[in-house]
């Protein structure tokens, strides 16, 4: 029966409804009201134009419904709960405020066309349906958990500032979706619109998420796949956001293990490295800048037989190029010259930058200086269609770079002899050891971590050539 059907057929039978049902006391003027303090009759519409304050633990017994009209609301109050077996209606203008508990129970109902907002102390339980209509307004503070036994599809805008886990087979945002606490997602999700990451958010996907071909994503917080999650990028291919960290931080989550080398480590057996299975991936240097007029920039003596020898047996690497470059210009020569020496060889990992000689420190370079050096040698690769990626020690970053300039751009952070590094910004790949050993290579090699599989990215993206 339809809800004006239901409330006529109410209407009717108002002369015999104390045979019936025991009406709350303060519902005798209008049946149809709930003065949030009185048990919910079962069988029964709610047509609520008021403001309800719920007060104690209640339930909204299967068949019954709250129609919560234009310019009305409910708030459930600290130390109180509102359980719905039936059916919850928010019209537009109407709104529910949920301090303590509120709980859509299995085969049940919250359809929002309102506002609904839950406060930092409340805990909403979703194991119904809840259905988020486009203009409505939903910020879900405190702790919200969406069952596997949910259907959750959100049309409108939504602002997840607590902790929200939805374990729903399938999750569905057509609205923004900003999240500023931490979230957790299982099962199908889908963004079609803005996904924003806020700074200090926790993301992880345990499920399949997918990105619609008109969805932004933004984030400046922490996205983590688990083992069993994964995304599914569909989203228009931008040139400029490929190779940012925009696109890139979606990819977190495997933890991959390298080495970076140069000329200092001789001639290596990479069968030997490849075999020790401890190297997922090699960075090896291409090049240095010029030391003098006389002395101009110069490949590294064992760049190709490393290029050659890594790929003969599957390695995937990438290559970083020592600065020592004195002005933006001759930085852009070096981008350019480091491009010349990679051309026609399978590069599946970053062009990295590394700025960190004491040099410029002595001779008193100032931080906007040495940015923007950094920021042209990026440019020229990213405009040259590789991703780029700036390697640095972490007090060097903290000190005589700008990072919230330099944020879009990857982040490969040098520390030894540390849990964790002193480096406050993302980073995706961390320098964690100059004193390894890999059979294979000859002497002491730099052991590193990355955070992200930058082959597959890559390639996946069209980067650096491939895919």
């Amino acid at each position: 029966m339809s809800i004006k059907k239901r409330i006529r057929a109410a209407g009717a039978a108002t002369v015999f409804i104390t045979s019936i049902v025991s009406l709350p006391a303060a519902a005798a003027m209008n049946p149809f009201d709930w003065d949030g303090e009185s048990m919910l009759a079962s069988d029964w519409t709610y047509y609520i134009s008021d403001n309800v304050t719920v007060r104690g633990n209640f339930s909204l017994p299967e068949n019954s419904t709250i129609l919560l009209k234009e310019g009305a609301s409910i708030t459930v109050s600290e130390n109180s709960s509102l359980e719905t077996l039936g059916q919850l209606f928010v019209e537009d203008g109407a709104s529910v405020i949920v301090k303590g508990d509120l709980n859509i129970a299995n085969g049940s109902q919250l359809s929002v066309k309102g506002s609904f907002a839950s406060s930092d102390s409340s805990q909403l339980s979703v194991k119904g349906n809840l259905l988020c209509h486009q203009g409505a307004s939903v910020s879900l503070d405190g702790i919200t958990t969406v069952a596997e036994t949910a259907d959750f599809i959100a049309d409108c805008d939504l602002l997840l500032q607590g902790s929200f886990d939805s374990r729903a087979k399938t999750n569905i945002y057509n609205g923004n979706v900003d999240i500023n606490g931490s979230a957790s997602f299982s099962g199908l999700t889908v963004f079609n619109r803005n996904f924003t990451i806020g700074e200090n958010a926790e993301v992880l996907n345990d499920g399949l998420m997918t990105l619609s071909e008109d969805c932004r994503y933004v984030s400046s917080g922490t996205f983590t796949n688990s083992t069993d999650g994964s995304v599914v990028d569909n989203r228009r291919v931008y040139d400029e956001d490929a190779a940012t960290v925009t696109r890139l931080s979606l990819y977190e989550g495997k933890l991959l293990k390298g080495i970076d080398v140069s000329v200092w480590q001789n001639e290596i057996d990479w069968a030997k490295v490849k075999a020790s299975g401890q190297v997922d991936f090699a960075i090896i240097r291409s090049s240095r800048g010029p030391l003098s007029a006389t002395e101009p920039a110069k490949a590294d003596d064992m760049l190709y037989a490393n290029l050659v020898g890594a790929a003969q047996n599957g390695i995937p690497v990438g290559v970083y190029h020592y600065c020592y470059s004195e002005t933006v210009e001759q930085v852009k020569e070096e981008a350019r010259f480091v491009l010349s020496l990679i051309d026609g060889y399978d590069i599946s990992y970053p062009i990295i930058f590394d700025i960190e000689d004491p040099w410029y420190i002595k001779n008193g370079y100032s931080k906007q200086t040495l940015t923007d050096m950094t920021i042209a040698f990026c440019e020229e690769i990213k405009n040259a269609g590789y991703m780029p990626m700036v390697y640095s020690y972490a007090s060097f970053f903290d000190s005589n770079l700008d990072k919230e300039r330099l944020k879009e751009y990857p982040v490969w952070v040098a520390h030894i002899d540390t849990d964790v590094p002193s480096y406050d910004g993302k980073y995706f790949m961390w320098q964690y050891s100059w004193e390894g050993s890999i059979d294979g290579v000859e002497g002491p090699v730099d052991l590193d971590y990355a955070y992200v599989d930058f082959e597959s990215y890559i390639k996946e993206n069209k980067l650096n050539r491939l895919g």
